[in-house]
């Protein structure tokens, strides 16, 4: 059995520390491969549906489909979101789903312990700069977190 000097501990715990970092900075990634696209994109009514279609999704998947706004808040930097509509991919990993895209939004953040903390209550889509810009976003959550897998943005008339 050889003992290592803390020296050589110090730089193999760096060196792990460092790998695993790694892993989990090229995860994010690897998800924005899937696609999606929103039609109409731009000069949406305000309470009317829009059609979001994808592909390169996980085969039968789970995602939340929703508009969030581009502005983050908080300690950890996350969006303002509505509530969003569930939708599964076929098997080919493919989606198509309707979404009633509203202007004014009830932040489905907000109410969340920690992850709210500086959340607003609600949120309005005002024009294209980033702060007031909002998107369609689809969300692969997993119960504990989410994961933002494709993002396009939206416009309201």
């Amino acid at each position: 059995m050889s003992v290592l000097s803390p020296s050589r501990r110090t730089s193999t715990r760096l060196a792990l520390a460092a790998g695993a970092a790694a892993v989990v900075a090229l995860a994010p990634q690897a998800a924005f491969a899937a696609t999606v696209s929103v039609s109409p994109s731009t000069a949406i009514v305000s309470g009317s549906s829009v059609t979001v279609s994808g592909s390169g999704y996980v085969a039968n998947g789970s995602y939340k489909v929703g508009v969030c706004s581009k502005k983050t808040y908080g300690i950890f930097g996350i969006p303002a979101c509505a509530s969003g509509v569930d939708a599964t991919t076929d098997a080919s990993g493919n989606l198509s789903i309707a979404v009633v895209a509203s202007k004014t939004n009830t932040n489905a953040h907000a109410s969340i312990p920690v992850v709210g903390a500086g959340q607003p209550s609600s949120f309005t889509c005002k024009g294209a700069s980033n702060l007031d810009q909002c998107e369609i976003v689809i969300t692969d959550h997993n119960g504990s977190s989410s994961t933002i897998v494709a993002r396009q943005n939206i416009s309201f008339s």
